[in-house]
């Protein structure tokens, strides 16, 4: 009798981690699914890429007139307010001063921090490289002034 009562335990307890299991499966699942969600997509049409670093760091794709068709969370800093603002269709200085300036609002600028502009990619030789940096260099700077920050832009 007693073999049996243990059996039946031992079933019981089976039973109930297995349970256990399986919930747990599901929601892995579907964490999982909501990260591919919001999976990033280039724009078929970009002529160049500007990276655009502080701590949080976007790539941004621009088509040969300097026009931002897409912006790219790259890290997790960036992820965390880039929703928050509209960046796609407007011109590489309006991005820059909204990057800078939001990320000032969000801590992510200290004390004498740095904004790293590059080319990172180039598709088309229309594109005016040195103008684009300028552009974005010159904004970056009058926007740390504006914002009283000390910040260096190479």
């Amino acid at each position: 009798m007693k073999r049996i009562l243990a059996l039946m335990l031992a079933l019981a307890l089976l039973f109930t981690l297995a349970a256990c299991g399986k919930e747990e499966t599901p929601s892995t699942d579907s964490s999982s699914a909501g990260s591919s969600a919001t999976e990033f997509v280039k724009p078929e049409n970009y002529a160049t890429v500007l990276l655009v670093t502080i701590n949080p760091q976007f790539k941004l794709y621009l088509d040969a007139k300097g026009t931002v068709l897409a912006v790219e969370a790259v890290n997790k800093d960036a992820q965390s307010f880039k929703d928050s603002i509209t960046f796609e269709n407007q011109n590489v200085e309006a991005v820059v001063q909204k990057i800078v300036t939001t990320a000032n609002e969000k801590g992510f600028v200290k004390e004498d921090a740095t904004v790293s502009l590059e080319i990172s990619e180039k598709k088309s030789d229309d594109v005016n490289v040195t103008d684009i940096l300028n552009k974005a260099t010159d904004t970056a700077n009058q926007t740390a002034t504006e914002l009283k920050l000390q910040i260096t832009v190479k």
